[in-house]
């Protein structure tokens, strides 16, 4: 199965097996942070999200989306990835959400590390 189809189908069935989703809610500096260094539809959730992760908003360097497309044709966005640079540190903290029809709200539903981030309580996964 291709990778974006995937991923498509886990976000659509409300997330994947590999991580749990614990949200918090997030301080005013990291809505603010995040939406900042990432402006999204997903930015508040993915605060949360991150906020969950135990996150701060002096610890977010960036924020990068990336659309998760879906539907018949492949060619409708059904997610984001945030994948969310922390200050020097190395990897990525990724919050998987999936999106509503009219991408007015967003729900995460995976939170993991990729690229040799650590962070107490949170996945990992290669890198």
């Amino acid at each position: 199965m291709k990778p974006l189809i995937f991923l498509a189908a886990c976000l659509a069935a409300a997330g994947c097996a590999q991580s749990s989703v614990t949200t918090a809610t997030p301080s005013p500096a990291l809505v603010q942070r995040v939406a900042a260094a990432g402006p999204n539809v997903c930015s508040e959730e993915a605060a949360a999200a991150l906020a969950g992760a135990g996150v701060t908003a002096e610890q977010v360097e960036g924020v990068y989306y990336q659309p998760v497309l879906g539907g018949v044709d492949q060619d409708t966005v059904v997610g984001y990835m945030a994948w969310t640079r922390l200050r020097d540190r190395p990897g990525h903290l990724v919050v998987n959400m999936a999106a509503d029809t009219m991408n007015a709200e967003c729900t995460a539903t995976g939170v993991y590390t990729r690229g040799g981030l650590e962070v107490a309580g949170v996945p990992g996964y290669g890198s």
